[in-house]
């Protein structure tokens, strides 16, 4: 038997506007139309198939009507119908006796005649069960509607609503997902004429083979258009998926696409998001394929999910989530939905995935109640202000700040201040780590990748709900590579997982209201593009609470205890301490009076505060004070820095925290010199000040000693320093450099000789501005930006001729 291939549409079953919501049709719909009848031509047969058997008033087909109609459509979904009952497999699990089987399969043999003209003729309208709601009253429907249940699209024989040729609703929404995206056929015959290459971009890897098979097979026009000769038919298509689950596979797929440019066939490359396209194919345009929205979904559910063609639309589209939560959702999450019976079933189970799983923690502080912020305080809760009158329609959203990086030490207060932020603002907090995204999704790159965009869609679903608004908190955001380092066999990896991060960040899919948070301890490490503006460009440093502060953060933290008691004391002692720090001591201390029975005292807090840091010898603490000041005034006297803050931290160690923001410069051998000069400038303070030399300044990789051998060995082998111009990387173990390069260690003594005789000699220079500076920082442990003004603004960066064979400099710079 042969069927008609025509690209018309076969009518549509009309709704009544008493059940349904009049809704104009997309413009996107007379394609999926005629896509639709291209992918399942024997559908139509299948209706008329279907209204014949509710037709039979025996009571063999009242049984099991919808049984009949599965094995009459699975036996002509086949030019050849089965001859026996052996080809035939009901659908339903618990399907009709044997006699039941034979007897659909003699319908479907004697049904041959019956439609055979009937099936060619395009002008009969499509046949459709009645709905149940004909013979229901008004409440009942409303009954009906509260429980989930569509009497609109339920068939009032078979009392279900699916259709008796069910097709499969993944396919027929990627089918309207495709129409959405390129509108019209024209646009669909562009994409896939001689000589075209695109990138699609969708969902996920199981999302791209549907796409593919509904583009083939349903979009795309076959045969020569009319009135064109046979060789203008155009040539096959070739479409790629990228299958981003193995590296190698990513490999092997885009080495053919690119190897497919070099032929005239029409080229589809279908990949995720994030993937990044070497060479020639990051030069092809780009389509993003449409997400599910709520137009795609109601023309789906009426194919697949009702045996009427009718639905209670209004409803639907009421208990449908927002078009941007939609959007937000993987494409297996709607997958999981359309698994529901009913259309109403299928658009409440969309809500509910698409709830955002977010934490809203209402019984914390604020940034009002926060003491101890200093001036990122200031500017959070400027933020919080802004996205409050975001999301009153006060301001746009362009005017808010919604890209921010937290930086500071552990135990700083970074995560408590973003949930504080969440709190001043009303808005739902979620929270991410680079580890959490491997570790749910089995370290698998294109799942990490998936669990990232599950992140942002979660915050981006949030933002539409009724708070309008989000916090998205990325923590060690630091863990993510820069794009920059060495190559090795794991780099691909990081880096598609970078691009992907930077992806989300640029907000394709849109993230108004969504305020993107990234802390981290290290931002040297971060990737250059991560904190451009557009990302995470407004940067707030996070610093220890001042001795001033400390008092305050003691009283939160003691809520209301000790009223009244002076804590001036404990807070000198306390000197240099985090707000975890501060946290901890209080609650050792409840404890502690816990156990004796009675109140908290004065005197806990003390005794914990002994426990937590061990008693530091006055020398040492004096010590550390000095080569901490002597950082700071190197840093301006040398003009390569602007000294920020500097702190006190003691811990099982003291520590000095020396706060610098780099000045602009060109990297020109003057402006290495002066890094490694500040580097050294603590060592060479002990040496000049105290008279002897601690191993405080080396140690470990991250060490001042380190960081400055590091940066003469960059000097020599990546900056054009050593015996000629030829780049060599400096980041493998400095002892393997020395092994490697002839003359290495010998170059790099000289050259950090150099850069502490340098800093020996601004140290006598400068002695008594850096010992002033030391005694402020060990009275108060903490020296903030004003007062380092107070101290250095006598102190004006020396000039240098800017060149090396020049000037001053050339004495402290040899070119070795």
């Amino acid at each position: 038997m042969t069927h008609s291939n025509t690209n018309t549409a076969p009518e549509l079953p009309q709704t009544s506007t008493a059940q349904t919501q009049s809704v104009t049709a997309p413009s996107w719909q007379p394609l999926a139309d005629v896509a639709l009848h291209r992918l399942y031509p024997d559908r139509p047969r299948g209706l008329r198939i279907g209204a014949f058997l509710r037709s039979l008033q025996t009571s063999d087909a009242e049984a099991d009507v919808d049984a009949y109609a599965d094995a009459t459509w699975n036996a002509h979904a086949k030019d050849d119908a089965p001859s026996n009952a052996d080809a035939v497999s009901p659908t339903p699990a618990d399907g009709p006796s044997a006699a039941d089987a034979l007897r659909a399969s003699e319908i479907a043999e004697s049904l041959d005649e019956v439609f055979d003209d009937v099936e060619l003729s395009n002008d009969m309208p499509m046949p459709s069960g009645t709905p149940a709601a004909d013979a229901m009253r008004s409440a009942e429907i409303t009954a009906a509607l509260a429980a989930g249940d569509d009497p609109w699209a339920t068939d009032s024989v078979t009392r279900n609503c699916r259709p008796p040729c069910p097709v499969a609703a993944s396919a027929v929404l990627a089918l309207a997902q495709l129409a959405k995206t390129f509108g019209d056929q024209a646009a669909v015959n562009a994409l896939l004429s001689d000589g075209a290459a695109t990138v699609l971009i969708c969902d996920s890897t199981a999302e791209a083979r549907r796409l593919k098979d509904a583009l083939m097979k349903g979009l795309r026009a076959k045969g020569t258009p009319p009135g064109q000769p046979l060789s203008q038919t155009p040539l096959r298509p070739e479409v790629i998926l990228v299958d981003t689950r193995t590296p190698t596979s990513i490999a092997a797929e885009l080495a053919r696409a690119e190897d497919k440019l070099a032929e005239p066939a029409p080229l589809v490359i279908l990949t995720p998001p994030g993937q990044d396209l070497p060479g020639t194919l990051s030069l092809l345009p780009v389509v993003h394929i449409a997400r599910p929205c709520t137009q795609t979904l109601a023309w789906t559910l009426r194919l697949t999910h009702s045996a009427t063609g009718q639905m209670a639309e209004g409803a639907l589209r009421a208990a449908l989530p927002a078009d941007a939560a939609l959007a937000a959702l993987p494409m297996s999450t709607v997958d999981l939905a359309l698994r529901q019976p009913s259309p109403l079933r299928v658009a409440r189970k969309l809500a509910e995935l698409a709830r955002p799983k977010t934490v809203i923690a209402d019984d914390g502080p604020t940034l009002d109640d926060l003491p101890g912020l200093g001036e990122a305080g200031q500017t959070l809760r400027q933020i919080a202000t802004d996205l409050n009158a975001y999301r009153a329609g006060t301001l746009p959203w362009s005017d808010v700040a919604n890209g921010v990086l937290l930086t500071g030490a552990p135990g700083t207060g970074k995560t408590f201040a973003a949930a504080a932020l969440a709190r001043a603002a009303g808005v739902p907090l979620v929270t991410a780590t680079l580890g959490g995204w491997q570790q749910s999704k089995a370290k698998r790159g294109n799942e990490t990748m998936r669990a990232m965009a599950d992140t942002f869609e979660a915050a981006i679903a949030a933002a539409s709900g009724p708070a309008r608004g989000a916090v998205l908190f990325l923590d060690e955001i630091d863990a993510l590579p820069s794009r920059d380092g060495p190559d090795d066999h794991n780099s691909t990896y990081y880096r598609n997982v970078t691009n992907a991060v930077l992806a989300l960040l640029d907000g394709a899919i849109g993230r108004d209201g969504v305020v993107v948070i990234g802390a981290t301890n290290h931002p040297e490490h971060l990737d250059t593009a991560m904190v451009r503006h557009g990302r995470l460009g407004l940067r707030i440093d996070m610093h220890h609470p001042t001795t001033a502060d400390l008092p305050d953060v003691l009283r939160y933290h003691l809520r209301g205890d000790l009223p009244g008691a002076d804590l001036t004391g404990i807070a000198r002692a306390a000197a240099g301490a985090t707000m975890a720090d501060i946290k901890g001591l209080v609650q050792v201390a409840r404890q502690t009076a816990r156990a004796k029975g009675r109140d908290l005292a004065v005197s806990d807090l003390m005794t914990a505060l002994r426990d937590q840091r061990p008693l530091v010898p006055q020398a040492l603490r004096a010590r550390v004070a000095i080569a901490g000041a002597a950082k700071a005034v190197t840093a301006q006297i040398t003009g390569y820095a602007r000294p920020d803050r500097i702190s006190l931290t003691v811990a099982r160690d003291v520590t000095a925290q020396v706060v610098l923001t780099p000045l602009p410069n060109a990297r020109r051998p003057t402006d290495i010199q002066r890094e490694m000069i500040i580097l050294l400038a603590g060592r060479a303070a002990e040496e000049v000040i105290i008279g002897s030399v601690s191993g405080r300044s080396g140690g470990d990789a991250a060490s001042d000693l380190a960081r400055a051998t590091r940066l003469a060995i960059a000097a020599d082998l990546s900056f054009s320093r050593g015996p000629g111009l030829i780049w060599c990387s400096a980041d493998a173990d400095p002892a393997t450099l020395f092994a490697r390069h002839r003359g290495l260690r010998d170059r790099t003594a000289r050259r950090l000789d150099a850069a502490y005789a340098r800093a020996c000699d601004l140290v006598r220079v400068h002695r008594v501005m850096i010992e002033t500076l030391a005694g402020d920082l060990l009275v108060g442990g903490v020296v903030e930006r004003e007062a380092l003004r107070d101290v250095l603004e006598v102190a004006a960066p020396e000039s240098d001729s800017g060149d090396e064979g020049g000037g001053d400099t050339a004495r402290f710079w040899p070119r070795v």
